[in-house]
C-alpha cells in the first residue's frame, strides 16, 4: 500500500499555444553544382547556401533572393542532362586578326579525388575533395564514369587496372589531372558543367600577343563587365566559380569580340518525382514548392505541371498541405495559352515570362523566369495578400529592360495582355509607379474553382494544418453521448469551442480571413458509426480586383452638382 502523499497532475496544452507556422517556408527545387541529391538542407544565410550548393547557380541565385524573407528548405536535384558553351561567334575584328577564343566546360572548383579502399575498377572505392584534400566526402564505387557524389556538375572516368589505397588525381579548373600514388593512375576528367546559364561575351581592350594582349568579360551579354584582364601566355584563362575556360590562340588585335551563349544543368519529370519524393520523406513541413528551370518546351511544361500537381495531391492527402510555382519556358503568348489548354490544377500556379534580374551575390543583370521573383514576394507576403498587392511596392531587383539596350525586354503583361486571363501568373507594369510589379497570384484551376488564386489556396492551406492538429487532440478520446448515440452538447461546444479559437488564432487574428466557424454534427450516432462529422467553413477576405471611380467637377456654389 502506496505512503500517503499529495500526487500532482501537471497539466499541458492549455495556453492554447500552437505549432510553429511553417506556412511562408518555401522548398526550393533546382540543380546545383555542389551537394548531396535529392537531400532536404535547411538554409538561413548566404554563406551557409554557398557552403552547400556552391556559389552560383538557379538554385542558389533564387535561393539567395528568397533569404529576405527568411530561413528556406532546398533539394539539388539530379543534373541528367549537362549544360554546354554554344557556338563561339567572333563579332567585330581587328585589322589583320587571326586571333581566335575557344570556350569549354571544365570543373568549377579544384577537386581531389582519393582512393580510400584499393582494389581493381567496381571493387576499388574512391573518395572527393573540394577543399584541397583537408575533408573528404563519403566513399563511392569506382565505375567506367562517375557523378561525383557532393559534385554533381563534375563526372569523371576510371580506366580498368588496380587501384591503391592513398593515391590522389588533383583535377584543377583548367581540367587538368595530376596523379600522384603508386598504383593505376586511371582517373580522368569525364565531363563537367556551366555553373550557370551565360550570356558570354569577351572583347580584347588592348592587343598583343598572348601574355600581352588584355580583354574583359560579361557573362550577362554585357550589362556587367569584369575589370581589364591579361591573356596569360599560355591562352589559357579560368572564369571564377564558373565552370568556363577560354582559350585564346595568336595574337589579338584591338576590339576583337566574340559571344557564346551558354547553358546549365537541366532535370528530367522523373527526376522531380524522386526529388518530391524525398522532399515529403523529410519531417519538416513547408508551404509551397518552387520548382527552378523551365522545361524544354510549353508542352513539357505542362506534363511537369501534372506531375507536380499529382505530387501535391498525394502530400495533401497524406496532411502536408502545400502549393507549387512552375517556370514556363519562353515561347509566342498563343503556344503558350495552347500548350495549357488543357492544363488544371488547384495546387500549381504557372508562371510566365522572364525579366532582368540583378544578382545579390555578383551583382551581373541576368535574364532569369519571373517565378523567381514572384517565389521570392510569396515567401515574404502574408498568406492571405494577393501577389500583385500595388502597395507592397515593386519586386526588388527586377527590370523589364536590361542595362544593355540592346537585349530583349522581358515580358510585360500590361504591354502584350493575354496570359493572365489564360490563368498564368505574370509580371507587369503600371503607369506612374515604377518598376516590376506581379499583375496576380493565379492558380492553374479550372473555371468556378475557389482556388484559382494564390492566397485563396494557401489560407485553405493554413486552415486545413490548423484543424486537423487541433482535432487530433480528440482523436480516440471519448464523448458523452445521448439516448440516440449523438454527442452531447456541451461536448460538442468544447470541440467547436477549440477549433474556433485556434481558426481565429491562426488565420482571423492576424488578419488572413474574415471570420470561420464550426459545427459539429448533433444528429449523428458515434455509438454506431464511431465516426464525429465536423463541418468547417472559412470567410475570406474580399479584394479589390477592380476599382470603378466616378469622378467629376462640382461648384460649390451651385445647389446643382453634375
Amino acid at each position: 500500500m502506496a505512503l500517503p502523499d499529495v500526487t500532482l497532475n501537471i497539466l499541458d496544452g492549455a495556453l492554447g499555444i500552437l505549432p510553429p507556422n511553417t506556412s511562408k517556408v518555401q522548398l526550393k527545387i533546382g540543380c546545383a553544382p555542389k551537394g548531396l541529391i535529392s537531400t532536404v538542407q535547411g538554409v538561413g544565410d548566404v554563406n551557409t547556401l554557398q557552403a552547400l550548393f556552391g556559389k552560383g547557380g538557379p538554385l542558389v541565385e533564387s535561393s539567395a533572393m528568397a533569404l529576405a524573407a527568411g530561413p528556406l528548405l532546398c533539394l539539388a536535384a539530379n543534373p541528367s542532362t549537362y549544360g554546354t558553351p554554344g557556338t563561339v561567334t567572333k563579332g567585330t575584328v581587328g585589322t589583320g586578326s587571326t586571333s581566335t577564343l575557344t570556350v569549354t566546360a571544365k570543373p568549377f572548383t579544384g577537386l581531389v579525388v582519393k582512393c580510400a579502399v584499393g582494389g581493381t575498377l567496381a571493387t576499388a572505392t574512391l573518395q572527393v575533395s573540394t577543399d584541397g584534400g583537408a575533408t573528404y566526402g563519403a566513399a563511392f564505387v569506382s565505375a567506367a564514369t562517375v557523378m561525383l557524389p557532393g559534385v554533381s556538375f563534375v563526372t569523371i572516368a576510371c580506366s580498368a587496372g588496380t587501384y591503391t589505397a592513398g593515391d590522389t588525381w588533383t583535377i584543377g579548373t583548367d581540367g587538368t589531372v595530376v596523379f600522384s600514388g603508386s598504383g593505376n593512375n586511371g582517373v580522368t576528367l569525364s565531363t563537367a558543367c556551366p555553373v550557370d546559364a551565360y550570356a558570354l561575351v569577351v572583347t580584347c581592350t588592348s592587343g598583343g600577343a598572348l601574355g600581352a594582349a588584355q580583354f574583359t568579360y560579361s557573362l550577362d551579354g554585357g550589362n556587367t563587365t569584369s575589370g581589364t584582364l591579361l591573356v596569360p601566355a599560355s591562352g589559357k584563362y579560368v572564369i571564377p566559380d564558373t565552370g568556363i575556360l577560354l582559350t585564346f590562340t595568336n595574337a589579338l588585335v584591338t576590339t576583337d569580340a566574340w559571344s557564346c551563349p551558354v547553358t546549365t544543368a537541366s532535370y528530367a519529370s522523373g527526376d522531380l518525382t524522386t526529388a518530391m519524393t524525398a522532399a515529403l520523406a523529410d519531417a519538416r513541413t513547408w508551404g509551397f514548392v518552387h520548382v527552378i528551370g523551365p522545361a524544354s518546351s510549353v508542352a513539357n511544361a505542362a506534363t511537369l505541371l501534372a506531375s507536380l500537381d499529382t505530387q501535391l495531391a498525394t502530400a495533401a492527402s497524406a496532411y502536408r498541405f502545400a502549393a507549387g510555382l512552375l517556370e514556363v519556358p519562353t515561347d509566342t503568348d498563343a503556344n503558350t495559352i495552347s500548350g495549357f489548354a488543357a492544363s488544371s490544377s488547384l495546387r500549381v500556379a504557372a508562371v510566365a515570362g522572364y525579366e532582368w534580374q540583378t544578382s545579390g551575390l555578383n551583382g551581373r543583370q541576368m535574364s532569369r523566369p519571373a517565378a523567381w521573383t514572384v517565389a521570392a514576394r510569396a515567401a515574404q507576403a502574408a498568406v492571405s495578400d494577393d501577389l500583385g498587392k500595388v502597395i507592397s511596392g515593386p519586386l526588388t531587383g527586377a527590370s523589364f529592360k536590361a542595362t544593355n539596350s540592346a537585349l530583349a525586354a522581358g515580358r510585360d503583361e500590361t504591354a502584350t495582355p493575354g496570359l493572365d486571363a489564360a490563368r498564368f501568373t505574370t509580371l507587369r507594369s503600371l503607369i506612374g509607379r515604377q518598376g516590376v510589379f506581379i499583375t496576380t497570384g493565379r492558380i492553374m484551376a479550372p473555371g468556378g474553382s475557389d482556388y484559382s488564386l494564390w492566397q485563396n489556396r494557401r489560407v485553405m492551406d493554413v486552415a486545413c494544418s490548423t484543424v486537423r492538429n487541433t482535432l487530433l487532440n480528440f482523436l480516440n478520446s471519448s464523448v458523452r453521448v445521448n439516448k440516440d448515440g449523438s454527442i452531447y452538447e456541451n461536448d460538442a461546444r468544447t470541440i467547436e469551442a477549440q477549433c474556433v479559437a485556434d481558426l481565429n488564432a491562426a488565420l482571423v487574428q492576424p488578419g488572413d480571413a474574415s471570420s470561420a466557424s464550426v459545427v459539429v454534427n448533433r444528429s449523428a450516432n458515434i455509438l454506431s458509426t464511431q465516426t464525429l462529422p465536423v463541418s468547417i467553413r472559412v470567410v475570406p477576405l474580399g479584394y479589390a480586383k477592380t476599382i470603378s471611380v466616378d469622378i467629376g467637377f462640382t461648384n460649390p456654389a451651385s445647389l446643382v452638382t453634375r
